[in-house]
């Protein structure tokens, strides 16, 4: 559902597959960041264009434009609102900004902070985005749509919120120890998964199912599904890997040579799909 290229500018086509085995269909050009809706309804893009970021939604429409990068866009459960970070004020901090899809109007909800890294909507219509206010470590923190900030977990390590499921569950990677942290809420008893590169992960919609990647020696990690308290299931080869709503199917991109391959990884059966190579 995410796409995020991460913090050096990268820039690629959006497509999209109606179905598996299906055509791809081209989305748009030049996008660093996108998010769909849980319906599939609407999808919202971050593109670089002539030096400047738009925020798109959908495709084509420009609800903002700015010098400063815009990264991370979510779309709320609720579909009224899109949540991104907004790096376009003084230094690269990063602001957490808010666009009512509805009328149209933007806001910085909350913005101050020195290293804000990743945001996620929770199933009661909060932004959850982890945060520093100083050199310390990142913490998780949640924002109403009025700008009402609350803190909700921290540690002596930095970390990164990258989803939140639709029963509350966070996927969190803690960079520094190279884990994964999946709880239910921000009180929720963890579960860990160990030795994982922390870019890499996803989280199906109901939390059950998490795809994590392990690094290898070559440029291509071993991707795995796991399963919340059972053990990992090592699924194939990849760079990114993503889990579908339900957590039975798994789309991942290996290098092919110089190009790319667009797979599909499905429970049903033994060996993965290959859709597309770029």
């Amino acid at each position: 559902r995410h796409l995020e290229l991460g913090q050096e500018i990268l820039e690629g086509d959006l497509l999209r597959q109606a179905k598996l085995g299906g055509p791809l269909q081209p989305v748009s050009d030049g996008v660093s960041g996108a998010d769909a809706a849980r319906d599939g309804t609407l999808i919202a893009v971050i593109r670089h264009v002539g030096g400047r970021y738009r925020l798109e939604a959908p495709p084509g429409h420009v609800r903002a434009e700015s010098e400063g990068r815009l990264e991370t866009p979510r779309i709320s459960p609720s579909g009224r609102w899109l949540a991104y970070i907004d790096r376009s004020g003084d230094g690269s901090g990063g602001a957490v900004g808010l666009l009512d899809l509805q009328s149209g109007a933007r806001q910085n909800l909350s913005s101050g902070w020195s290293d804000l890294q990743g945001l996620a909507w929770s199933p009661g219509g909060e932004i959850w985005f982890t945060a520093a206010r100083t050199d310390g470590p990142r913490a998780l923190y949640s924002i109403s749509t009025r700008g009402k900030v609350r803190p909700l977990l921290s540690g002596p390590e930095s970390m990164t919120i990258l989803d939140v499921s639709a029963g509350g569950q966070a996927l969190i990677c803690q960079e520094y120890a190279s884990r994964a942290v999946i709880t239910r809420g921000a009180t929720g008893d963890p579960a860990q998964v160990e030795g994982i590169d922390p870019k890499r992960l996803g989280l199906s919609y109901d939390g059950r199912w998490a795809v994590v990647a392990s690094p290898g020696n070559t440029s291509a990690g071993k991707i795995f599904r796991v399963q919340i308290g059972q053990n990992a299931e090592p699924i194939g080869k990849a760079d990114l890997a993503a889990p579908s709503p339900d957590g039975s199917r798994v789309a991942f991109a290996s290098r092919q040579g110089s190009g790319w391959r667009l797979s599909i990884w499905s429970r049903s059966g033994t060996t993965a799909l290959p859709i597309k190579d770029f």
